[in-house]
């Protein structure tokens, strides 16, 4: 009896020492995620930082060609030159995204962020300097293409760097300082706010989810302004009663833009494509989008004046419509996943391959 007793207290004795021990391993795990997480937010925070600048370029417009079309202006510029100026920038942006794989994977995702934040540089200096639109015309091409070239960068680097847990809480960083450099116009100040709740959501709900319902209600908005307008300008109908509704429902739009439909595919396109193709396959998603803008800057005023604007609004609702839903219906969840596990959805051998790992991972533990 002594003996059972001396041996039961020895172990009892072992027990809770090895339970003191794995605390403390425990604990340290947790201050070491901890501190890895926090400069996985610091590296995030520093490579968004550029983003503010391509915000202001976005802004720049809207108090700028009003300006620079009036007769206050140092040097004249029509309105004609005035629409070019702004769809350079497109044009800049469908290049860099273009020759962005050239650099991506030779030099890192790192320095091809900072080789592609001169032109920014460039193009502001150009803009300060400017005597006529032909500096305009130059500063917003190059500037274009710094930013296309930025965004495929910030995109991949931002999801490689990043644990699963807040790997969309980075992404949607990008929105905030790229919104941060527009705030001086209200409607780009109530983006950021609205980014800013994004950043709360983005890792609470499924990509699938949140891009589908903020895609309807983009819709629903979207529609909302083109039935307004279709009541006021074909139909005639007095709408005085209901003249709050184009700011309301846009400004409504712009909030669950960048919930969910502005904000997913970045997320996504980071994290879905296996490493040997990710430079080009972010590449592609960021051309096909830059020619997407490009042709709605460019036809926009044209559809409009051919066929009402009431006409381009239904086209935009129509568009958010369909393409929220097949979205959904093709795209895979990838929250809460790590980026093998996404590839592994993808690839039988990956999938068994982990699977077998975790079963000997559950066998050592146990």
């Amino acid at each position: 009896m002594k003996i059972r007793n001396w041996i039961f207290r020895t172990d009892s004795y072992d027990i809770n020492k090895e339970l003191k021990r794995s605390k403390r391993e425990n604990d340290l795990n947790r201050v070491n995620d901890e501190g890895s997480r926090f400069l996985q937010y610091i590296a995030g925070i520093c490579a968004c930082v550029s983003m503010a600048t391509w915000g202001s370029y976005g802004a720049w417009p809207s108090p700028a060609i009003p300006y620079l079309t009036s007769n206050s202006s140092a040097f004249l510029v029509t309105a004609k030159q005035g629409s070019l100026i702004i769809s350079l920038y497109n044009l800049g942006d469908l290049l860099g995204g273009l020759i962005n794989p050239l650099f991506i994977d030779r030099i890192g995702r790192k320095y091809t962020l900072l080789l592609f934040s001169l032109p920014g540089l460039i193009g502001w200096i150009l803009i300060i300097l400017a005597n006529n639109y032909v500096y305009l015309y130059i500063a917003r091409f190059i500037a274009g293409v710094g930013h296309g070239g930025t965004f495929n960068s910030l995109v991949m680097y931002l999801t490689e760097i990043a644990e699963k847990s807040i790997r969309g809480i980075l992404v949607n960083m990008m929105h905030i300082s790229l919104n941060a450099g527009v705030q001086v116009i209200i409607l780009h100040g109530i983006e950021l706010l609205a980014c800013f709740g994004t950043h709360v959501m983005i890792e609470r709900l499924n990509r699938r989810t949140l891009f589908l319902s903020t895609g309807l209600l983009a819709s629903l908005c979207l529609g909302s302004v083109g039935i307004f307008f279709f009541m006021e300008l074909y139909l005639e109908a007095d709408v005085s009663s209901i003249s709050f509704l184009p700011l309301v429902a846009l400004v409504c739009f712009q909030i669950v833009y960048q919930f969910g439909i502005g904000t997913i595919p970045y997320i996504v396109q980071g994290e879905l494509f296996p490493i040997n193709v990710k430079g080009n396959a972010v590449a592609c998603g960021m051309v096909m989008g830059s020619c997407f803008a490009l042709g709605t800057t460019a036809s926009y005023n044209a559809l409009s004046n051919a066929a009402g604007i009431y006409t381009s609004f239904f086209f935009f609702a129509t568009t958010a419509l369909f393409g929220s839903v097949i979205t959904f219906w093709i795209m895979p969840e990838t929250k809460g996943r790590s980026l093998e596990e996404i590839q592994a959805m993808q690839n039988p051998k990956l999938k068994e391959k982990l699977d077998s790992e975790r079963n000997n991972n559950k066998s050592l533990n146990l």
